[in-house]
C-alpha cells in the first residue's frame, strides 16, 4: 500500500489482497492481488490527515496518494516574473 500512496494518485489507489503460502522448500511466499481470495489479508489504504498550518484537528481525511507529495503549482504571477 506505501507504494500505491507514493506513486498513484489517490483516486487510482486500490484495496489489495495478500496471500502468504508456503512453498516446496518450506519457505514464506507472499504475493498481492487486487481481488480477494480464500486466506486473503485485506491491506487497508494510508489514510492522511490534513492540517492547516497550527491547527489541532485536521480538515480534511482522505486516502493517501501522490497527489499529496506534490508541491502545490507556483502561482501565475510568480512563474511570469521569472521571464
Amino acid at each position: 500500500m506505501f507504494f500505491q500512496a507514493v506513486l498513484a494518485q489517490s483516486v487510482h489507489v486500490e484495496t489489495l489482497y495478500e496471500v502468504s503460502r508456503r512453498n516446496a522448500s518450506g519457505r514464506t511466499e507472499v504475493s498481492l492481488s487486487s481481488q480477494p481470495s480464500g486466506k486473503a489479508r485485506k491491506l487497508s489504504p494510508y489514510v492522511a490527515e490534513l492540517f492547516l498550518p497550527g491547527a489541532t484537528n485536521p480538515f480534511r481525511e482522505q486516502i493517501a496518494g501522490r497527489e499529496l507529495l506534490e508541491p502545490p503549482p507556483a502561482p501565475l504571477v510568480m512563474a511570469r516574473s521569472q521571464f
